[in-house]
């Protein structure tokens, strides 16, 4: 209570994880708890008052516990074996819909709305009509308690940022009042962010453009997490991730999907171009970009950068890329 935090985890000065359940701080019911990132977390409640799961949450006054559902966000890695890039994903949102119908959950937004703003605070977003929710930990861990059905399908809801995945699951009867642990590893985690648009219910993967470089290879980083090949493409195709080519001016040395890869000047370069996307990621272009002309580039298309990021957009800038900074 001292730290300003309504409910789930968070780090006393000490260094202590603290659950804040432990100390009487959690939501109540038609609540789920959100934040935790930029301030601390909160309580917040659907607008929607009809509820057309609540009569499978089981009545446990007078038990030892309230019915509890537990779990592990996590990163898909390339396939099911490839245990070592399936890692936990801290601060995801976990969520049951008080309904059954995928239809009930909002739409997702991509990129920067023309003439406007991109403000997706966690603390302000539109989860659709939730029944009961929770944050992962670092580890990506996570626990429900209390409005959770038993003995009906249920929609359960992922979503970390702009990634969504929802998976529809049933506990059974004899789950009412006691703790239903899910499975953390693969395969049968389904509470795990997607690989492709069709790998799960409501999947929603952000819009993402990445220029390549030289020296290092962050659209690498992405594949290992788990995007399917076939989300990796050109400008103008359906892939969630959008490859140009950067490198030496005139020259770009960076990686390519195929001949028809564009260079990253047509990227920086439109306002337009850039505002499609969710987040920009900038590898290591091999240069410092310290020479007169090279200055200049960057000066043309660093207004364009800079007010793509101040509206909302996103940059990850890797290495010598710092020169946008």
């Amino acid at each position: 209570a001292d730290l300003g935090w309504a409910c789930g985890y968070t780090v006393d000065v000490c260094g202590n994880v603290v659950d804040c359940a432990a100390e009487g701080l959690e939501c109540g019911a038609n609540e789920a708890c959100v934040g935790g990132i930029d301030g601390p977390t909160v309580c917040t409640a659907s607008a929607d008052t009809s509820c057309q799961l609540c009569g499978a949450v089981p009545e446990c006054d007078g038990g030892a516990q309230l019915t509890r559902l537990t779990g592990r966000v996590i990163s898909p890695g390339r396939d099911d074996a490839n245990t070592a890039n399936q890692v936990g994903v801290p601060n995801a949102i976990v969520y049951i819909l008080k309904t059954d119908q995928i239809a009930d959950l909002p739409a997702i937004p991509s990129g920067i709305p023309s003439g406007g703003l991109s403000c997706d605070r966690c603390e302000d977003q539109d989860l659709g009509p939730l029944l009961a929710g929770a944050i992962t930990d670092a580890s990506g861990n996570f626990s429900i308690e209390g409005n959770v059905p038993v003995g009906v399908e249920f929609l359960l809801v992922v979503k970390a940022g702009k990634f969504r995945r929802v998976e529809a699951i049933e506990l059974p009867a004899e789950a009412a009042c006691q703790t239903t642990a899910l499975p953390t590893t693969l395969p049968g985690n389904p509470a795990r962010l997607p690989r492709d648009l069709s790998d799960g219910l409501a999947v929603n993967i952000p819009k993402i453009a990445i220029s390549t470089g030289r020296i290092d290879a962050m659209e690498c980083v992405f594949s290992k997490m788990g995007l399917a090949t076939g989300e990796f493409g050109n400008f103008g195709s359906a892939a969630s991730v959008h490859l140009y080519r950067g490198g030496l001016t005139g020259s770009p040395e960076g990686a390519r999907i195929d001949g028809d890869t564009p260079d990253d000047g047509t990227l920086y370069g439109s306002l337009a171009r850039m505002q499609s996307y969710d987040m920009l990621v900038s590898d290591c272009e091999g240069g410092a970009w310290d020479g007169e002309a090279a200055f200049a580039q960057r000066d043309e298309n660093g207004s364009k950068v800079r007010e793509y990021v101040n509206r909302g957009g996103r940059l990850f800038a890797s290495h010598l890329s710092m020169s946008w900074l």
